[in-house]
């Protein structure tokens, strides 16, 4: 899944489909990446006035055009601040008990911004 920042694939990230994989997503090593992924939205390129956050690519991909996504349920200091340049915003995390303990931090976080 190529991942892009204004036009230009900058990294990468996979979706393993094997049922017993550690992890669901894979993504470049820091050696492969023109801009570290966890910095970026997926999907930013076609987000406008507002978004609706979720997880993951695949995510982004069943919403479509404003929908990001943080590359899991972590969300650092560069990621928020892309959010928050967004006037509306959405936090739409898997129905998960750590995943919305996440997303409700994240809204804590972001309720500092308009």
């Amino acid at each position: 899944i190529p991942i892009y920042s204004n036009g230009a694939i900058v990294s990468w990230t996979t979706r393993s489909v094997s049922a017993n994989a550690d992890r669901r997503y894979i993504a470049a090593d820091a050696y492969e990446e023109a801009i570290p992924h966890k910095t970026l939205l997926y999907g930013e390129d076609y987000a406008r006035h507002a978004v609706i956050v979720v997880e993951g690519p695949a995510d982004v991909w069943a919403i479509g055009p404003g929908a990001v996504a943080t590359f899991g349920t972590g969300c650092n200091i560069q990621q928020l601040s892309r959010i928050a340049r967004y006037p509306s915003r959405a936090i739409c995390f898997d129905n998960e008990p750590d995943a919305q303990m996440r997303a409700s931090k994240l809204c804590d976080a972001l309720s500092a911004f308009p």
